[in-house]
C-alpha cells in the first residue's frame, strides 16, 4: 500500500467490519427460517411461530422403522397410568412412544453422582410400588450404546442397576432393545426363561408383534465392564455408607497363568445386598487384570505399581447377582501381577 493511502486502511477496514457483520449475522437466522429449512428440521422455529401449515403436524415422528415393535409393545403394553423406565440411553424414544416421563432427570447418561441416583430411586421405587413401572428398557445391544463416554451403564449409574436387579428379570427384546418385567408378574407357573407368557396374559398384543418378540433367557445380558482405574479411587477415596452385613475372607490359589479366590464350598454369596471385592494387589508396573466367573470373562481393572488396596462393586453385574454361591473368581494379568489378600464385603 503506498504511502498516500496508508491513512485511510485502517478506517475503511473497520468501517467495512462493522457494516458486513451485522448482516452476517441476519442472514445467518434468515436461513434458520428459510421454508426448506423448517420444513426438514422441526424444531428450527420458537414456538409459536410456526408457519400455518406445518402447524397441525406433529413437532416430532418416528423416521426409524427399526424401533417400530418397541413402539407398538409399549403402546399395547401400557396400561392407563403406567410408564417405562430408559435405562438404555434412548430417552427420544419416551416422546415417539408418548409415555409419562418416569423421572426427573431421565437421561441415563447424567445419573452418577449418589445425590441423583436418591432422588431417581425415590421416583422409580414410588412408581414400582404403584405398580406403574411395569417395564425397563436395559440395554440396546448396539456396540457403543450401552457405554456412552466408555462408562458402562451398570457401573456410571451403580445404584439404579441394582434397583433393577431386584424388582426386574430379562424378559424379551423388541426392536433390538431389551425389555425387563417386573418380577410380581412372574407366577408360579410361569418360566423365567420364557416370561413372555406373563406379559401376553396381562395385556393384549396383536399376534403379529408376539410372534416377533424374542425371549431373552435369565443369563442376559451378557456384560463385559471395563471397571478401569474406578477400584483404586474407591478403596482410596470413598467411604461405604452401607453398614457392613458380613465379611467373607477368600483363599488365594495361584495357578501357571492366572490366580483363583475360591470360599469355602456353600457360602451364599451377596443376594439382593450390594458388595465389593476387597482385594489388596502387588505388581511391578501398571496392568489391566481380566476377571472371569461363571464360565466366561466378566470384568477388567487396572491395577498401578506397587501393593496397593482395591475395591470393586461386584453387586452391578448382574451374572453376580445371579449367583446362589460364591462361584471361583479368575484373575489373569499380562505382568508380575500378585493378590495379595482378598475379601468379599456384603452390606445391608
Amino acid at each position: 500500500i503506498s504511502g498516500a493511502y496508508k491513512g485511510i486502511y485502517l478506517p475503511v477496514l473497520l468501517m467495512g467490519a462493522y457494516w458486513l457483520l451485522p448482516r452476517a449475522d441476519s442472514y445467518f437466522m434468515r436461513a434458520m427460517y428459510h421454508p426448506s429449512v423448517l420444513k426438514q428440521y422441526v424444531f428450527a422455529a420458537p414456538a409459536g411461530e410456526l408457519p400455518d401449515w406445518h402447524a397441525a403436524r406433529p413437532r416430532y415422528r418416528n423416521m426409524v422403522s427399526i424401533y417400530d415393535d418397541f413402539l407398538a409393545f409399549v403402546d399395547e403394553g401400557l396400561s392407563d397410568g403406567e410408564t417405562y423406565y430408559d435405562f438404555a440411553n434412548a430417552p427420544l424414544l419416551y416422546a415417539l412412544a408418548g409415555v409419562e416421563l418416569p423421572t426427573y432427570i431421565f437421561q441415563t447418561g447424567y445419573q452418577i453422582s449418589e445425590s441423583l441416583q436418591s432422588h431417581t430411586l425415590n421416583s422409580l421405587a414410588q412408581l414400582h410400588r404403584e405398580e406403574r413401572l411395569p417395564y425397563v428398557l436395559f440395554a440396546q445391544g448396539i456396540e457403543g450404546w450401552d457405554e456412552l463416554d466408555g462408562a458402562h451403564n451398570v457401573l456410571r449409574s451403580y445404584r439404579i442397576a441394582e434397583f433393577i436387579y431386584r424388582h426386574y428379570q430379562p424378559c424379551l427384546r423388541a426392536s433390538q432393545l431389551d425389555i425387563w418385567l417386573d418380577r410380581r408378574w412372574l407366577g408360579p407357573g410361569v418360566d423365567e426363561g420364557n416370561c413372555v407368557e406373563a406379559v401376553t396374559a396381562r395385556r393384549d398384543f396383536s399376534q403379529g408383534l408376539v410372534e416377533r418378540l424374542q425371549t431373552l433367557g435369565a443369563s442376559s445380558p451378557q456384560q463385559y465392564v471395563a471397571y478401569g482405574f474406578l477400584p483404586l479411587v474407591w478403596a482410596a477415596e470413598d467411604e461405604v455408607v452401607e453398614e457392613v452385613r458380613r465379611t467373607v475372607s477368600l483363599r488365594v490359589v495361584s495357578e501357571a497363568e492366572s490366580t483363583v479366590l475360591t470360599a469355602q464350598q456353600g457360602q451364599s454369596a451377596c443376594g439382593e445386598y450390594p458388595c465389593y471385592l476387597d482385594l489388596r494387589v502387588n505388581s511391578d508396573a501398571p496392568e489391566k487384570v481380566i476377571v472371569s466367573f461363571d464360565g466366561r470373562q466378566q470384568f477388567s481393572f487396572m491395577v498401578d505399581a506397587g501393593s496397593i488396596d482395591y475395591r470393586i462393586r461386584l453387586s452391578v453385574l448382574w451374572d453376580w447377582y445371579r449367583q446362589q454361591e460364591i462361584p471361583d473368581i479368575v484373575l489373569k494379568a499380562g505382568g508380575t501381577v500378585s493378590i495379595e489378600n482378598a475379601e468379599l464385603v456384603v452390606l445391608q
